[in-house]
């Protein structure tokens, strides 16, 4: 059952960090251009702004977003883990009349598997009775053809990822902004 999920908005920021950065150098060589005379009565002090570190920054500067991006990625696919595995412990779905959490032996919540590539976080679980938990459904218990059960869905990825259910959903763009925010904190 694999799930992808995709930042949007990250070319537009890509491009809107490039251009301001193009900014910021014509600002630098502007400064660093300008020669600036300091009158100590008798003393003058010829001396202009030499562009050193700050010139450094700024060309190292979206490579270092990138990483801090990428390295955001990695945290929210951890606490998306937690979500996940919160949400499929709760004790608040409905079975039968009643409500209870879907683990029974813990392989289906074992199975999980996050990864972040290419600026996609990518949920999966790996046994094979995942979906019909999920998203409920008939099937045939031990493989007889003469019995048919229904099994309710418990939808504990949907209800995580976009809020249709019993549990709280999990805020993206407040985890990104948080995390992403210290990340970047020690660059300038």
């Amino acid at each position: 059952m694999p799930y992808k999920l995709k930042m949007q908005g990250l070319r537009e920021a890509e491009k809107f960090v490039k251009d301001e950065v193009e900014k910021i150098k014509v600002k630098i060589k502007e400064i660093s251009e300008d020669k600036y005379e300091l009158d100590l009565g008798k003393i003058l002090i010829d001396f202009s702004l030499k562009q050193n570190n700050l010139d450094a920054l700024v060309n190292r500067l979206p490579e270092e977003l990138k990483k801090a991006h990428n390295q955001t990625l990695d945290e929210i696919a951890l606490k998306l883990k937690d979500a996940l595995d919160a949400s499929i412990q709760s004790p608040v779905w409905d079975w039968e009349g009643d409500t209870r959490d879907i683990v029974d032996t813990g392989r289906l919540r074992d199975s999980l598997v996050i990864s972040v590539e290419n600026g996609e976080i990518n949920i999966s679980y790996g046994e094979d009775y995942a979906a019909i938990v999920h998203y409920g459904g008939y099937f045939n218990p031990y493989g007889n053809p003469e019995i048919k059960q229904y099994y309710p869905g418990r939808p504990w990825v949907d209800a995580v990822l976009y809020g249709q259910g019993p549990v709280d959903q999990f805020d993206f763009q407040k985890e990104y902004n948080a995390i992403f925010t210290k990340k970047i904190a020690g660059l300038i």
